[in-house]
């Protein structure tokens, strides 16, 4: 009779590699996810008979649900938004939509990646105790402002234009560096030498507080978020994902 158990177990080692080949990255494969929002995800989505959203689930596993049950403020969900992906609609008036009261995540390091089409308008994502501990990207001027401390110190300015076309922006501060990346290439840069005092607030997309002051005419599709330095590796994973998945 012939041997058959050495190509049995080669077949099922061949099978078991070609699964790991063929499993997309995701997120969550990256150690210390602390935020994600992901559109295409319609199961993460709370949304009415008129596709306004009233909750987006937080992907992560640590329960940072976004949610707005004010009508009037609520961002649309769009299916097809960024390159034909689905993207909640903020209209740059006062749709906002923020997490409960949490303690902020980002003190010294951080690396959020956001999927988004700005159109106008001014703050897209905050994290802030008043105006003197914060996170913040803003639009300013068709440029991406990235706020790690205040709104005077540890504020960067992007150089590229980035409004009326989706982007992947990576805002990041580790290593005593703060940084912009457009679409995975560097775009800004400087020395960081701020960290950010601990405190509890809610975090926020598409305006500056509940009331949706200064808020952004926006697309957001997703939102990934860490609180420590990424390996090279993990970083181009992230990129790639994101711009694989949005086609940019």
């Amino acid at each position: 009779m012939a041997d058959i158990s050495h190509d049995i177990s080669q077949d099922i080692s061949q099978d078991i590699v070609k699964d790991i080949m063929d499993t997309p990255f995701l997120p969550s494969d990256v150690p210390g996810l602390e935020i994600w929002y992901d559109a295409a995800d319609s199961s993460t989505i709370t949304k009415d008979m008129a596709n306004l959203v009233s909750q987006w689930d937080d992907k992560s596993g640590n329960g940072r649900d976004l949610s707005q049950l004010t009508a009037s403020q609520q961002p649309a969900f769009i299916q097809s938004a960024i390159n034909a992906q689905p993207a909640l609609r903020f209209d740059g008036i006062d749709d906002t939509i923020a997490t409960a009261v949490i303690n902020n995540i980002f003190t010294n390091e951080l690396n959020i990646f956001i999927v988004c089409l700005v159109r106008g308008g001014t703050l897209i994502l905050i994290q802030q105790n008043a105006s003197t501990n914060r996170i913040a990207m803003r639009n300013s001027s068709g440029v991406v402002r990235y706020e790690f401390k205040n709104i005077t110190t540890g504020v960067l300015l992007g150089n590229t234009v980035f409004t009326n076309a989706p982007h992947l922006v990576t805002l990041r501060t580790e290593a005593s560096v703060q940084e912009i990346f457009i679409d995975g290439v560097s775009d800004a840069s400087q020395a960081n030498a701020f960290s950010i005092a601990a405190f509890s607030r809610p975090f926020r997309l598409g305006a500056g507080n509940s009331a949706g002051s200064i808020a952004a005419d926006v697309d957001i599709s997703e939102v990934i978020a860490f609180a420590r330095t990424l390996t090279t590796t993990e970083s181009n994973n992230l990129t790639n994902y994101a711009l694989s998945k949005y086609n940019l």
